[in-house]
């Protein structure tokens, strides 16, 4: 009984994980079999990743305002192109180390999303960290005086009289 609730269990969880596309999370960055005996093509992954990954990501963020505003909330489908993009090429060429692709992000960030960490990295309000700290700090409190009321309120003998 026990082994088929946990057998019933794990198959409800991996149907939820590969409905929800996290079961391939972990393969994505497997390397692939060519691989394994072929080196890394550096001069061409950035020959391609320039004109089929950058370009037309450089193309999507000229209609952007990148120069005044931060672009991320609305360029987001543009970045997801690029990123699989880069990881598509990341097979291909077998150039799977992420110092390549990191590279090219980060003259990427310099260069589109450079006024966004202002943008983002604020400290929330006060109202917002006073809901997140105070029930934080009251709960430990209030749960050793009610431990002590209800453990005494067990304790008490009944009324004879």
């Amino acid at each position: 009984m026990k082994r088929s609730l946990a057998l019933m269990v794990s198959a409800g969880f991996f149907l939820c994980l590969a409905f929800t596309g996290c079961v391939d999370a972990g393969r994505a960055w497997a390397v692939p079999a060519k691989c394994r005996t072929q080196q890394c093509d550096k001069i061409n992954f950035d020959a391609v990743a320039q004109n089929y990954c950058v370009l037309p990501f450089k193309q999507n963020m000229e209609t952007s305002d990148y120069q005044f505003n931060c672009p991320w909330p609305a360029t987001r489908r543009y970045y997801a192109e690029l990123m699989m993009c880069l990881e598509t090429l990341a097979k291909f060429t077998c150039c799977m180390h992420v110092s390549y692709r990191n590279r090219l992000l980060m003259e990427i960030h310099e260069l589109y999303f450079s006024i966004c960490s202002d943008t983002y990295l604020k400290d929330p309000a006060v109202p917002v960290l006073l809901l997140l700290t105070v029930p934080c700090i009251i709960v430990p409190f209030i749960i050793p005086f009610l431990w002590q009321r209800f453990k005494l309120h067990e304790y008490k003998l009944p009324n004879t009289h």
